[in-house]
Protein backbone atom coordinates (compact mmCIF):
# COMPACT_ATOMS: atom_id res chain seq x y z
CA UNK A 1 0.00 0.00 0.00
CA UNK A 2 1.33 3.45 -0.90
CA UNK A 3 1.78 6.03 1.86
CA UNK A 4 -1.11 8.19 0.60
CA UNK A 5 -3.60 5.32 0.58
CA UNK A 6 -5.75 4.70 3.64
CA UNK A 7 -7.52 1.56 4.67
CA UNK A 8 -11.21 1.70 5.50
CA UNK A 9 -10.32 1.17 9.14
CA UNK A 10 -7.97 4.19 9.10
CA UNK A 11 -10.56 6.36 7.37
CA UNK A 12 -13.26 5.45 9.87
CA UNK A 13 -10.97 6.57 12.72
CA UNK A 14 -10.66 10.12 11.35
CA UNK A 15 -12.31 12.83 13.42
CA UNK A 16 -14.79 14.93 11.48
CA UNK A 17 -15.07 18.58 12.44
CA UNK A 18 -18.54 19.90 13.21
CA UNK A 19 -20.14 21.82 10.38
CA UNK A 20 -20.07 25.63 10.73
CA UNK A 21 -23.07 27.16 12.51
CA UNK A 22 -24.18 28.96 9.34
CA UNK A 23 -23.75 25.94 7.03
CA UNK A 24 -27.46 25.43 6.27
CA UNK A 25 -28.17 29.16 5.94
CA UNK A 26 -25.23 29.62 3.55
CA UNK A 27 -26.34 26.84 1.20
CA UNK A 28 -30.02 27.81 1.41
CA UNK A 29 -29.11 31.37 0.37
CA UNK A 30 -27.06 30.05 -2.58
CA UNK A 31 -29.97 27.83 -3.62
CA UNK A 32 -32.40 30.77 -3.44
CA UNK A 33 -30.09 32.89 -5.66
CA UNK A 34 -30.08 30.12 -8.27
CA UNK A 35 -33.89 30.01 -8.32
CA UNK A 36 -33.92 33.66 -9.40
CA UNK A 37 -31.25 33.17 -12.06
CA UNK A 38 -32.00 33.40 -15.76
CA UNK A 39 -29.22 31.30 -17.35
CA UNK A 40 -29.92 32.50 -20.93
CA UNK A 41 -28.48 29.34 -22.53
CA UNK A 42 -27.05 29.44 -26.05
CA UNK A 43 -26.17 26.37 -28.07
CA UNK A 44 -24.22 26.19 -31.33
CA UNK A 45 -23.90 23.20 -33.62
CA UNK A 46 -20.14 22.57 -33.94
CA UNK A 47 -20.49 19.72 -36.45
CA UNK A 48 -19.75 16.04 -36.53
CA UNK A 49 -16.83 14.14 -35.09
CA UNK A 50 -17.21 10.61 -36.41
CA UNK A 51 -20.58 9.33 -35.19
CA UNK A 52 -20.94 12.12 -32.64
CA UNK A 53 -22.63 15.51 -33.11
CA UNK A 54 -20.91 18.21 -31.05
CA UNK A 55 -22.58 21.32 -29.68
CA UNK A 56 -20.83 24.22 -27.98
CA UNK A 57 -22.85 25.92 -25.29
CA UNK A 58 -22.77 28.79 -22.89
CA UNK A 59 -24.99 29.94 -20.07
CA UNK A 60 -24.99 32.46 -17.25
CA UNK A 61 -24.23 31.46 -13.70
CA UNK A 62 -24.39 33.43 -10.46
CA UNK A 63 -22.74 36.82 -10.62
CA UNK A 64 -23.67 36.92 -14.33
CA UNK A 65 -20.58 34.84 -15.08
CA UNK A 66 -20.51 33.00 -18.41
CA UNK A 67 -19.98 29.25 -18.22
CA UNK A 68 -18.97 27.33 -21.33
CA UNK A 69 -19.22 23.69 -22.19
CA UNK A 70 -20.11 21.07 -24.76
CA UNK A 71 -22.86 18.60 -25.41
CA UNK A 72 -22.31 15.52 -27.52
CA UNK A 73 -25.12 13.45 -28.99
CA UNK A 74 -25.28 10.44 -31.28
CA UNK A 75 -25.23 11.63 -34.91
CA UNK A 76 -28.08 9.24 -35.69
CA UNK A 77 -30.97 8.23 -33.46
CA UNK A 78 -31.85 9.17 -29.93
CA UNK A 79 -29.50 8.86 -26.95
CA UNK A 80 -30.13 5.84 -24.73
CA UNK A 81 -28.43 7.31 -21.63
CA UNK A 82 -26.94 10.54 -20.38
CA UNK A 83 -23.87 11.63 -18.45
CA UNK A 84 -22.38 14.78 -16.96
CA UNK A 85 -18.57 14.68 -17.17
CA UNK A 86 -16.62 17.18 -15.09
CA UNK A 87 -12.91 17.92 -15.03
CA UNK A 88 -10.00 18.46 -12.68
CA UNK A 89 -8.19 21.67 -11.75
CA UNK A 90 -6.79 22.11 -15.25
CA UNK A 91 -10.22 22.81 -16.68
CA UNK A 92 -11.46 21.61 -20.01
CA UNK A 93 -10.91 22.78 -23.57
CA UNK A 94 -13.31 20.39 -25.28
CA UNK A 95 -15.28 17.19 -24.96
CA UNK A 96 -13.70 13.77 -24.57
CA UNK A 97 -14.07 11.59 -27.64
CA UNK A 98 -12.40 8.51 -26.14
CA UNK A 99 -15.38 7.55 -23.96
CA UNK A 100 -17.03 4.30 -25.09
CA UNK A 101 -20.58 5.73 -25.24
CA UNK A 102 -21.63 6.26 -28.83
CA UNK A 103 -25.31 6.10 -27.76
CA UNK A 104 -25.21 8.75 -25.01
CA UNK A 105 -25.95 12.41 -24.48
CA UNK A 106 -22.90 13.76 -22.62
CA UNK A 107 -22.71 17.22 -21.06
CA UNK A 108 -19.20 18.59 -20.45
CA UNK A 109 -19.49 21.79 -18.41
CA UNK A 110 -16.35 23.79 -17.78
CA UNK A 111 -16.46 25.08 -14.22
CA UNK A 112 -16.21 28.80 -13.54
CA UNK A 113 -12.72 30.19 -13.64
CA UNK A 114 -11.16 27.12 -15.26
CA UNK A 115 -10.33 26.10 -18.83
CA UNK A 116 -12.82 27.50 -21.34
CA UNK A 117 -14.67 29.34 -18.54
CA UNK A 118 -11.65 31.38 -17.41
CA UNK A 119 -12.49 34.68 -15.79
CA UNK A 120 -10.10 37.46 -14.71
CA UNK A 121 -11.61 37.62 -11.20
CA UNK A 122 -10.77 33.96 -10.52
Amino acid sequence: MQKSEKSLEQLLKLKIEAKPDDFNDFWQARFNRILDLSPRPKIFDAGLRGNIRVFELEYRSTGNMKIYGWLTLPAMGLPKRGFVVLHGYGGRTGPDFELPFQDAAIFYPCCRGLGASKHPSI
